[in-house]
């Protein structure tokens, strides 16, 4: 790379960087009016689903482990985490289709499938969660109990637009 290149393209990063903030401000201006727009049951479905989905992302096993007389804390995420952000994920997109007349049908199905796999997780966490033998060998992070507590409060407030009157 010649000395010309190299004042070129130094010369040319911060049109780049500035182009790719515009983008992400209009990206960000897109999604506020979007969320605006939506009626007070429709935000907090979408909010609830946002963090349940932002809470299969983070790791929900910890353990310790001593490396020459040091202990360490590894967080790990779960075996069954594909399945668990897959799901979520579903529950994310389809809480944006209400024009749909079979949305709300799918997503209380796709919420009773998750929470089916979360209290089997917990119930078996050797079959879905880890492969450690003792239970006294790990314990759950902040981030599974924030999960659970998110995902079991969305769960009342997806029956409760189920069952309510358009």
């Amino acid at each position: 790379m010649s000395l010309k290149d190299s004042v070129f393209f130094i010369t040319l990063l911060p049109r780049v960087a500035w182009g790719w903030l515009r983008v992400f401000f209009r990206i960000v201006k897109i999604f506020i009016n979007y969320f605006l727009n939506l009626h007070s049951l429709e935000k907090l479905i979408f909010i609830f689903a946002l963090g349940q989905f932002g809470g299969t992302l983070r790791p929900w096993i910890e353990y310790s482990v001593d490396f020459l007389e040091n202990p360490e804390i590894l967080q790990v995420s779960i075996k069954t985490n594909l399945w668990f952000i897959s799901l979520s994920f579903s529950i994310l997109v389809t809480s944006q289709l209400f024009q749909l007349k079979f949305q709300k049908n799918l997503l209380l199905g796709l919420q009773i499938l998750l929470t089916i796999l979360v209290s089997s997780g917990f119930a078996f966490p050797n079959i879905f969660f880890t492969d450690f033998i003792n239970p006294s060998d790990y314990h759950y992070t902040v981030f599974a109990k924030v999960f659970l507590f998110i995902h079991y409060i969305f769960l009342i407030v997806v029956i409760y637009s189920f069952f309510k009157k358009n």
